[in-house]
């Protein structure tokens, strides 16, 4: 298969910061006296701030407050970027100096706000290296919804059917399903059942292994 462009998520693909996020809200729920385990983060992953607020709301009901979770989450955070800054993904420079050569275009989509996904791509110097992006407060209906990809490949100029999504959770890979695209999953803190395999064209463990997936098929 021939691919046009890529689409890439951003948390957990491009930037190392699903174990940040995961720290960030155990460490907001303990300051508030709530229990946080991995079941409960994994539900989260690659959804929108709405869609998170949701789940909360399922689970501990009316006495817990999501923006105080939020604002906690996002000081712990920040403290730790200040410290540590925000790593990158192995293979990034690599599959992305391949799809210069290439001439295949591309883009983000991620579930993580307009604000904070330019803040972690200035920071990691990468921002110019994508033509485009959108972001999860600007689609009515987020991931597992199609909308987020159908939109990146309308900016990209892109049938749906040339693009291959780049994705690390069950519910970015359920989207660009969704969207009539080709999957591939980068292995990050999820591991796929066999149904979410089955959406994918390919489960790998690094971006170095997607450049070499597009290389045979591109």
């Amino acid at each position: 298969m021939s691919y046009s462009a890529v689409i890439f998520d951003l948390d957990g693909v491009i930037v190392d910061t699903e174990p940040l996020s995961r720290d960030g809200w155990r460490y907001a729920f303990e300051e508030m006296g709530f229990a946080f385990g991995d079941e409960m983060f994994f539900r989260l992953v690659g959804l929108s701030s709405d869609k998170i607020a949701d789940i909360f709301r399922q689970e501990y009901g009316s006495g817990f407050c999501y923006a105080e979770a939020e604002r906690l989450r996002h000081e712990y955070i920040k403290g730790y970027v200040k410290e540590n800054g925000i790593r990158i993904k192995p293979g990034v420079f690599e599959l992305l100096d391949f799809l210069d050569e290439r001439g295949i275009r591309r883009a983000i989509a991620t579930s993580t706000s307009r604000k904070a996904a330019e803040h972690k791509l200035v920071l990691t110097k990468l921002r110019e290296r994508f033509e485009t992006m959108v972001c999860g407060d600007e689609v009515e209906n987020g991931k597992p919804a199609p909308d987020i990809f159908l939109l990146a490949a309308e900016k990209l100029g892109a049938p749906a059917g040339e693009c291959v999504v780049v994705e690390d959770s069950e519910n970015g890979i359920r989207a660009g399903h969704a969207a009539g695209m080709d999957v591939v999953m980068v292995k990050d803190l999820i591991v796929p059942d066999e149904e979410v395999r089955g959406l994918t064209c390919g489960v790998f463990s690094s971006l170095h292994e997607v450049k070499s997936f597009l290389e045979n098929g591109s």
